[in-house]
């Protein structure tokens, strides 16, 4: 069991060797145990200034507490039990070593006593010194056996050490009908991280109908960890029909089918999420991806104003919406949250590359190779970087350094869009065999990329092979209705086959088009997938 699901635990009951029970009330991360002494003339001591330090220590008080441990100490120096809450204390004010040799005075004096030795190893799990954790728990685990609280601890031990097996064979001494959400989350993890699917599904669906909606959508959370969406899918839907409002349930179905390219199935469940909490900012970034997987930018950029209303300073959002902005050539919008962010962290390669994205759409080229330069200096293997430095390069019509930074892309990785802009480098130095070798190649990656069709038949109407050009031209329309080149070009060829009338109209479009286009500028160029940002 985890420090966290210790803290809901308000109270549990251990048993001490030879000697009665005691209730210990958890505070901070450490129980307010009493070590176990015989005899009922001692409890009656206890009722005093004992029972008054738990009280306030209850409540906070720690000073006040304080002062009764010492009066109690003061008529017994021995009294093992002000020792152990001198140490909880302690533990709560973050003096962990002064913490540590009162739980080991309190052990000295009552060797027998498990609440200390308890508290010592909650004090080890927190500064994660799990050998000595361990070693604290499982001299506790000899003088009770079968408590119920030491075997969680253990579990947590031994599953934070990667020994699954001793973990599940500790949270499986615990009765079924006394596990707790987090005993079951545990016992689910380490037979998935055992690799025993069936027993891990089997106590998971078995769990459901027991456990409060959330619970139950963090088991569900833990197969689609794994890739084992179905399962997860099949979990939540179960969670589902028995709470259809839980926000929980909702929001991990929609990611499931989400990782499945289930795009539909994630924005309906999405949607419900935010129907339940209209203010949830998480479910307004998810949205805006499956938007985004989707091409549908402007509703992205609308999912994402609506966050950046909720949370104006995020740093996250911010650099999300800028991208979605510049998705849709809205380059006044993104161009000064760049900048914000850059001056807030200058040395960000992510900000970086964006501002400089920002810049190209601006058509300010100098910029933005000033700061992929900066970009590559911090990321001199990312084939980004290279890529729209070569863009910036392509725009100064410096195509010989424009050339070799893509080419430096393109041997880091594959990617159709540098193929595409080497074409162009090819195209404009009057290489027109390499540019169709080129756009081919692009083609052969993403048959559907239009502008690489048209490039592909203005290159083969300059060679002369007008009736391929033609074929190629075609196909960049029907692909790109609104390529005004294509059509313009396809009208070229037209004429030179002899056929007038159809020029004339693919003129005519052209210029229409030409119209149109005259108040935006629309870019063939594609952003390589913008980089994460560094946590």
């Amino acid at each position: 069991m985890t420090m966290k699901a210790l803290l809901q635990r308000l109270a549990c009951r251990f048993a001490c060797k030879g000697e009665r029970s005691f209730v210990a009330v958890m505070l901070g991360t450490l129980v307010i145990a009493c070590a176990a002494f015989a005899g009922d003339v001692f409890a009656q001591r206890r009722t005093g200034h004992i029972a008054r330090a738990v009280a306030l220590i209850e409540r906070g008080e720690l000073v006040q507490a304080e002062a009764e441990l010492r009066a109690a100490l003061a008529e017994r120096r021995d009294e093992a039990e002000a020792f152990n809450l001198l140490g909880v204390i302690r533990a709560r004010q973050g003096r962990t070593r002064e913490a540590e040799g009162f739980f080991r005075r309190a052990i000295e004096l009552a060797p027998d006593a498990i609440g200390a030795r308890i508290n010592l190893g909650q004090l080890y799990m927190e500064s994660h010194d799990w050998d000595r954790a361990l070693l604290a728990f499982s001299e506790a685990a000899r003088l009770a056996s079968d408590n119920e609280e030491v075997d969680r601890n253990l579990a947590a031990i031994y599953a934070q050490r990667g020994d699954f097996s001793q973990a599940i064979a500790h949270l499986r001494k615990i009765p079924a009908a006394n596990r707790t959400a987090p005993d079951l989350y545990l016992l689910v993890k380490s037979y998935l991280e055992l690799a025993d699917k069936d027993e891990a599904l089997e106590l998971a669906r078995a769990s459901l109908d027991r456990l409060p909606s959330d619970d139950a959508a963090n088991l569900a959370t833990l197969f689609a960890a794994r890739g084992l969406l179905d399962d997860a899918i099949s979990l939540l839907e179960a969670a589902q029909r028995r709470d259809p409002r839980s926000f929980a349930v909702h929001y991990n179905l929609a990611t499931a089918y989400y990782q499945k390219k289930d795009l539909a199935r994630a924005e309906e469940h999405y949607m419900a999420a935010l129907a339940i909490k209209p203010e949830d900012v998480a479910t307004l970034r998810a949205l805006a991806r499956v938007a985004n997987a989707r091409g549908e930018w402007e509703k992205a950029l609308s999912h994402l104003a609506r966050a950046r209303k909720l949370a104006p300073t995020s740093t996250e959002i911010l650099y999300e919406f800028g991208v979605a902005a510049l998705r849709l050539n809205l380059f006044l919008d993104a161009l000064p949250i760049f900048e914000q962010l850059q001056k807030l962290r200058p040395n960000e390669p992510p900000y970086i590359y964006m501002l400089a994205a920002a810049y190209l759409q601006k058509g300010d080229r100098p910029q933005a190779e000033t700061l992929m330069r900066r970009y590559i200096a911090l990321r001199p293997n990312d084939p980004a970087g290279y890529y729209q430095l070569g863009l910036a390069l392509y725009g100064l019509n410096r195509f010989a350094e424009a050339r070799q930074a893509l080419e430096r892309s393109l041997s880091l990785r594959e990617h159709p869009e540098t193929e595409f802009l080497l074409g162009l480098v090819a195209e404009n130095e009057g290489s027109l065999d390499e540019a169709i070798q080129r756009m081919e190649r692009v083609l052969a990656l993403a048959p559907e990329h239009a502008a690489a069709q048209a490039t592909l038949g203005i290159a083969l109407a300059k060679r002369g092979d007008y009736e391929r050009a033609r074929l190629a031209l075609e196909r960049a329309i029907a692909l790109d209705p609104r390529n005004r080149r294509a059509h313009y070009q396809l009208g070229l060829v037209y004429a030179r086959l002899g056929d007038k009338g159809r020029a004339r109209q693919m003129i005519e479009i052209a210029e229409k088009l030409r119209v149109e286009e005259r108040d935006r500028e629309r870019v063939i160029f594609k952003l390589v997938e913008p980089p994460t940002e560094e946590r």
